[in-house]
């Protein structure tokens, strides 16, 4: 596409296995809208590029570790207006363009706009668990910060706000989605809207689910309470 109205950007790493999947749900969107797929690579050795290739996906290739230099990395070749930002193994619903683009033209204030998740595969046990925790974290977030957080697995933002807010910031490894959602908020309303509900693996709380809270707890700490820039990893490299 020479001039898209969106442009979706997703981070990977060795993701072969199940690249395929995300890739799939973008190409079954149902939008009339033009977009563009740009996947960022950060140094795969697998099969991650030839099946970005496959489906038609425009590769950049970023040789600095994590997902914040790749979702910056992504900004800067985007041609669309609006950035749309999910993640590998993740699976977006068919209307998920159509509603991200909807929402903005009704909503002319809007910066970005964010949605949730769900597991595509996992237990009864960690669905159960998620579809209490996930929604109480939302409401916690606004009510302390007086407005809503990105998801890196599901976020979109314009890019003359992304711009506004001082674009990704490529010294924070993890968290650079709630980072970024502290500024955003200053140059516009984040959205939270349900219809852009995304399906993701559970590969980073099966098995490990006290690990994981561990690490997110210290890190909103040390990032959303703190305000710290964190230049190293917080979470353990789930692949």
């Amino acid at each position: 596409m020479d001039n898209p109205l969106v442009s979706v950007i997703i981070p990977t790493k060795n993701e072969g296995k199940i690249i395929e999947a995300c890739l799939c749900s973008l190409r079954e969107q149902t939008t009339k809208h033009d977009f563009e797929i740009i996947m960022v690579d950060t140094n795969s050795r697998d099969n991650t590029l030839e099946l970005a290739e496959k489906y038609g996906a425009k590769i950049v290739k970023e040789n600095r570790p994590g997902k914040n230099k790749a979702r910056e990395a992504g900004s800067n070749h985007a041609t669309g207006e609006i950035l749309c930002f999910t993640e590998a193994d993740c699976q977006v619903p068919a209307t998920w363009i159509d509603t991200i683009v909807k929402t903005f033209e009704s909503h002319r204030e809007a910066a970005a706009v964010t949605g949730i998740y769900t597991f595509s595969n996992s237990t009864f046990g960690y669905r159960a668990m998620l579809g209490v925790t996930l929604p109480l974290s939302v409401v916690m977030f606004w009510l302390v910060h007086g407005h809503h957080s990105l998801r890196g697995t599901n976020f979109a933002i314009r890019r003359k706000h992304l711009k506004q807010a001082g674009g990704f910031d490529p010294q924070i490894m993890d968290f650079d989605d709630v980072e970024l959602s502290m500024r955003a908020q200053e140059v516009g309303k984040i959205l939270f809207v349900p219809a852009m509900k995304v399906k993701t693996l559970d590969r980073r709380v099966r098995g490990r689910l006290l690990k994981f809270l561990q690490e997110y707890w210290v890190t909103y700490y040390k990032a959303c309470i703190k305000r710290e820039k964190m230049p190293y990893p917080m979470y353990d490299d789930i692949r």
